[in-house]
């Protein structure tokens, strides 16, 4: 899904009409693929230790080529994405709750 651009990014959730924001819930910049894997300061961290671990730096470029390199790098690679991913999507669910919780408050108080 990464790859493709597909999932729990604000770009893809505002074109099918799923979000009514583009922007990164961490950063505010425009939240697409390129952004959340290769930019966006929250995933620095594991960013870096993914480049460390593959011994270069992560780029849009070198990605795929990096992947079919070898095992350890498709594994490293794809542990990122995995955990990037999960990790957005659990936060969304989060907010979604929060969100749910405060509209029932909401409304339990104007009754």
């Amino acid at each position: 899904m990464v790859l493709s651009g597909h999932g729990c990014f604000g770009y893809y959730k505002r074109r099918f009409a799923l979000s009514d924001t583009d922007a990164c819930a961490y950063c505010g910049e425009c939240d697409t693929t390129i952004h959340t894997v290769f930019a966006c300061l929250r995933w620095r961290y594991q960013r870096k230790g993914v480049e460390e671990k593959l011994g270069r730096a992560l780029t849009v470029e070198s990605m795929v080529a990096l992947m079919v390199e070898s095992e350890d790098n498709w594994r490293t690679e794809g542990d990122y994405l995995g955990v990037v991913t999960r990790r957005k999507e659990e936060d969304e669910r989060h907010v979604n709750v929060n969100l749910r919780a405060e509209i029932r408050r909401g409304l339990r108080q104007r009754r």
